[in-house]
């Protein structure tokens, strides 16, 4: 018995034939859309990092400059409710020289516009790395706080203690300068500044203040491990 020679396979022009082609095409077009769609989100994906780690740095260096003017008006404030306890033995010159901390409103830095960008067109979705992804929860997180103190000292200065007291003594900057209107100036400045009202106000400020101060270093730290993570995102290692 001989062996057959071996026919090549043919796939022949019938209708499974064709159907068999249509089959082929499709799966080879789902996978190309597959290859197509992973390419472009790890581009986008590596775009959208390297935006966040610049725009991350530059804010926190921004934020670090605040804080330093920040713990400048802290430490003034100190004195200044350390000098309110008894304004006789501190002198006027003094006192007029430290009320401008209260005065002076903490800065306070948001999230970079990228990441807030990424936040509002859902772009951030993309992002699968949890490590990356709690560290930007934390900044959202530290957002909120600051939002919430920064509106705090908004009202005080505006509706709440400071503007009570600037209704009271007409302008506040009899407390800070020797150049107020005459009609606003007191005939002791001493006493006025042992009103208690004056202390009240300026007590209530320093707090918020603080409270700045404290969410602006909580924005740091959150920022920090931010920048953290996506070197080691775009280090290749998670």
């Amino acid at each position: 018995m001989t062996d057959e020679p071996r026919r090549p396979f043919r796939l022949g022009t019938g209708p499974l034939a064709e159907m068999f082609m249509i089959v082929v095409s499709i799966l080879f077009a789902f996978a190309l859309d597959s290859w197509w769609d992973r390419r472009s989100d790890a581009t986008a994906y590596r775009e959208l990092t390297q935006r966040l780690h610049a725009d991350f740095l530059e804010t926190r260096n921004q934020l670090r400059a605040s804080l330093v003017r920040g713990d400048s008006l802290a430490t003034a404030s100190r004195a200044l409710m350390a000098a309110l306890a008894d304004p006789s033995a501190v002198g006027a010159d003094s006192l007029r020289t430290l009320f401008p901390s209260i005065l002076r409103p903490v800065e306070w830095v948001s999230a970079p516009p990228s990441y807030r960008a990424a936040v509002s067109s859902g772009l951030i979705t993309i992002i699968d790395d949890p490590g990356l992804f709690r560290a930007l929860a934390a900044v959202d997180q530290a957002q909120d706080r600051m939002d919430t103190y920064s509106r705090l000292a908004a009202d005080v200065h505006y509706l709440g203690a400071l503007a009570d007291l600037e209704r009271t003594l007409g302008s506040l900057v009899v407390l800070t300068s020797r150049g107020a209107p005459s009609r606003f100036v007191p005939a002791d400045y001493l006493a006025l500044v042992s009103r208690p009202e004056v202390y009240s106000a300026s007590r209530v400020t320093a707090q918020i203040q603080r409270n700045l101060l404290t969410s602006l270093r909580n924005m740091d730290s959150a920022m920090s491990a931010v920048i953290e993570q996506l070197e080691i995102s775009a280090a290749g290692v998670h």
